[in-house]
């Protein structure tokens, strides 16, 4: 099982690989740009238009996902 920033990186590098728009978010982006944080999962902000692209970019390389 891959650790949650190499998870990160290979979730973000499919999504610069489409057309989706996307902001990290939450316990990650807090640790990114002000404070470490501990966290669990990556949250990210999208288009409720890109919701399948970005699922199935998820299920594609392997990184769990909760919808809700």
């Amino acid at each position: 099982m891959l650790d949650l920033f190499d998870e990160l990186k290979t979730l973000i590098a499919a999504l610069e690989a489409e057309p989706v728009d996307y902001a990290v978010c939450g316990g990650l982006a807090m640790a990114i740009h002000a404070l470490p944080r501990a966290t669990i999962d990556i949250d990210l902000l999208i288009r409720s238009d890109d919701l399948p692209t970005v699922q199935r970019i998820a299920n594609d390389v392997g990184v769990a996902s909760a919808w809700p």
